[in-house]
């Protein structure tokens, strides 16, 4: 049988599909972003790299039409025009990467804030 758009997988589908709460899910995503930018650093993965792993248009469209947070939706922008500012202006590399990093914080502290809110409820 083959694939159809409707019916492909992307790994922001699959860990939805996971049943997690969107918090959760939330700061999944945030985390995966995270180990991204930190392969990156450590030279275990080439920002051509990036693509393949997380930051593609595939995963891009799921968190708009799941309509996951605002903040993982700009550090997927940053993420999917990293191998653009590598080859066009690598002094900005670092501020794109921080930039991730700085969105992906703001997710995971919103799901703990939901999380003690919940918690004391």
């Amino acid at each position: 049988m083959r694939e159809t758009k409707a019916s492909k997988k992307n790994l922001i589908g699959s860990l939805a599909e996971g049943g997690a709460a969107r918090p959760a899910l939330q700061r999944r995503i945030a985390e995966m972003a995270l180990g991204v930018v930190s392969a990156l650093r450590r030279g275990e993965l080439a920002v051509e790299q990036v693509w393949d792993e997380l930051f593609n248009l595939d995963n891009y469209s799921e968190l708009r039409r799941r309509r996951l947070d605002k903040s993982l939706r700009e550090m997927f922008e940053y993420g999917m025009e990293l191998e653009n500012v590598a080859e066009i202006s690598p002094g900005s590399l670092e501020e794109s990467l921080r930039s991730i990093e700085t969105l992906a914080g703001r997710v995971m502290s919103q799901s703990r804030a939901k999380r003690r809110v919940k918690q004391k409820v």
